[in-house]
């Protein structure tokens, strides 16, 4: 080989060696730069792949393992609720409506029945849990993991309880940041819709227990503020008028349990004045697990792309508007993320030493009794 090429050979080498080893890497390596990338781009791919957390309801799945609190009851009825093929821009929605409904057996396989069918089963004292999944589900991911927080919250020794499933249109969209605004925003329609379900069903007297996850517990406190007589950008249930004419302020003091897992809504929503400031109306108590180092609810900001917001899921509870009867709002909360970490994933607070399913176990128990 010519000297000159050996040379230049050399010279490549020393240049790469000395751009990898040297300062100017390194620095970029250890510094905030790249571990606040690192973070967004786990976290991010934890939330934009549902295939990445299904690897562990997989597993679930062919074991057949149930952890956490609760156990499979062969007396309990599951149902889902399809929710995919409703419009999402509020402008079309149509209430009531009557979407598609299905029993489910421990498999996740679907019959259909008529709403007749479930109405009858509406009259019965039995606890109904509300399980409202969060972002880039696809249908089968939603049965799936519903039906591991069914097994994993469900009490010890209770009565036999309806278990729902709310599945909503909240597949993968574009890239991360269009398709995040996107759902923020269809989560109000899917509150409209929540809201209507509770006062055609949820109002028969038998306990009612919320959960939700992420963009879920936007949905839950989206529907309880609704339903309460509050709007969300301007919509709102018709209560009709009473016989002297007089519109119907909406319905209060139901008294539901909710529980919320790294919920993606604002921290301040739920007080005075706030934008589901009447959910706390229909709330007995709230039990919120959130994460200090969730690197995804850390720029939550970015949604509505204003500095200084920050999600619930992230700095935990603060404080609240009163109940119905003007009594302080009963909650509970735990910081999970010295087991948690940063990702924004729903299995590790069941998984982890958060124990997610010991607490809506207690909430449902708690309303059975």
């Amino acid at each position: 080989m010519p000297r000159n090429r050996q040379k230049s050979n050399a010279t490549r080498s020393r240049t790469r060696a000395g751009w990898l080893h040297g300062r100017p890497w390194t620095g970029w390596l250890h510094g905030r730069r790249w571990t606040g990338w690192l973070a967004v781009t786990l976290a991010t791919w934890t939330l934009a792949s549902p295939a990445a957390g299904q690897t562990v309801l997989d597993t679930w799945t062919s074991a057949h393992h149930f952890g956490g609190a609760g156990h499979t009851e062969p007396s309990d009825r599951l149902f889902l609720l399809n929710l995919r093929d409703q419009p999402s821009d509020l402008c079309r929605l149509r209430l009531p409506t009557r979407p598609r409904i299905s029993r489910l057996d421990r498999c996740g396989r679907q019959q259909p029945i008529t709403w007749e069918d479930f109405c009858g089963t509406c009259a019965d004292d039995r606890t109904l849990v509300i399980y409202v999944h969060g972002n880039r589900m696809t249908p089968r991911a939603a049965i799936q993991r519903g039906l591991y927080v069914y097994h994993n919250s469900r009490p010890r020794h209770s009565r036999p309880l309806d278990f729902l499933i709310w599945s909503w249109p909240s597949e993968k969209q574009g890239l991360l940041g269009k398709d995040v605004r996107l759902k923020a925003r269809r989560t109000d329609g899917q509150g409209l819709l929540l809201a209507d379900f509770l006062r055609q069903h949820g109002l028969s007297g038998r306990p009612v227990v919320l959960i939700g996850f992420s963009f879920g517990g936007r949905v839950i406190t989206g529907a309880l503020h609704t339903l309460a007589g509050g709007s969300l950008r301007g919509f709102g249930l018709d209560f009709g008028a009473s016989a002297d004419g007089i519109a119907n302020p909406g319905i209060q003091g139901a008294g539901f349990r909710v529980g919320l897992i790294a919920p993606a809504i604002e921290r301040d929503w739920m007080t005075r004045h706030g934008y589901h400031g009447l959910a706390t109306k229909n709330l007995e108590s709230l039990s919120v697990l959130y994460n200090r180092r969730d690197a995804v609810l850390k720029r939550y900001w970015l949604i509505d792309r204003v500095r200084g917001q920050l999600a619930l899921g992230f700095t935990g509870p603060r404080r609240f508007a009163p109940r119905f009867d003007g009594s302080p709002l009963e909650t509970f909360a735990r910081d999970c993320s010295t087991v948690v970490g940063l990702q924004h994933a729903e299995v590790d607070y069941y998984t982890a030493d958060c124990r997610a399913g010991e607490e809506m176990a207690r909430l449902i128990a708690s309303a059975s009794e």
